[in-house]
């Protein structure tokens, strides 16, 4: 998702309490991008033609870490938390803490 622009100011912070995850951040190539419910499906399910259309980047945010989103990071680039029980981060497995 997108932060909801007129709901929020420039800048978003993003504090995380819990243990370790991945972030991942998308940006649609121009004229490509798809219907909401796309971002309902985890990425994984996706299919290869569809993965063309946009660039992705996975950020590692350890534990009680700070997420500043801005300019373009803000306004450009899509981001949610995908739903898996372990993240790969450099060859190791991180497994996510119970949530609340």
């Amino acid at each position: 998702h997108i932060d909801t622009h007129s709901a929020f100011e420039d800048e978003i912070f993003s504090l995380s309490l819990a243990g370790p995850c991945i972030m991942e951040f998308r940006r649609y190539q121009e004229g490509s991008w798809q219907s909401d419910s796309m971002m309902g499906k985890d990425m994984n399910e996706e299919d290869h033609e569809s993965s063309l259309n946009f660039l992705r980047r996975a950020v590692y945010l350890p534990p009680r870490s700070l997420i500043l989103l801005s300019g373009e990071a803000r306004y450009a680039w899509l981001h949610y938390i995908p739903h898996h029980k372990v993240d790969n981060v450099k060859d190791n497995v991180v497994r996510r803490a119970a949530r609340r």
